[in-house]
């Protein structure tokens, strides 16, 4: 958990403050990769069709009783590849959060932000840590 306190206030006990939690891990899917050690980057397989997104209904609801409302999802991985490898993940994922977000009341609502780094990095824009400076000051005026 990361606190972020508003410097214009030299005192602890003044001035504004949010926290936020970073959760990284894998995609919540059924996906798998074989691990053989021979491909240096194996194929992703979608294990099983989840129409009802329901994998990724249980790691939100675990996520909203740990840490609350709003979720944000900053996806980093590749949107367009030579050969679909990731972004199999990433369509699947926000087919599921589509799904799932009709459910939700408004504050609830996972939001969904996509940014390919690699193919930012090589656009005329180019600057990494603007673009996340950004993103993060939108995500922390949702949260307070």
């Amino acid at each position: 958990e990361q606190i972020v306190h508003d410097a214009s206030s030299l005192a602890h006990n003044t001035g504004h403050f949010t926290s936020y939690v970073q959760l990284r891990g894998s995609v919540p899917l059924f996906w798998s990769q074989e691990s053989s050690g021979m491909t240096p980057k194996p194929p992703i397989i979608i294990d099983r069709i989840d129409p009802f997104a329901t994998t990724t209904a249980l790691h939100f609801n675990t996520v909203f009783e740990r840490y609350g409302a709003p979720a944000f999802i900053l996806n980093l991985v590749k949107k367009r590849e030579r050969r679909p490898r990731e972004s199999i993940l990433s369509n699947d994922l926000l087919n599921a959060l589509h799904y799932l977000n009709q459910f939700l009341p408004p504050e609830y609502q996972i939001q969904y932000i996509a940014f390919d780094m690699a193919r930012f990095t090589k656009s005329k824009e180019g600057n990494v840590l603007g673009r996340l400076e950004a993103m993060a000051d939108h995500m922390f005026a949702q949260t307070g």
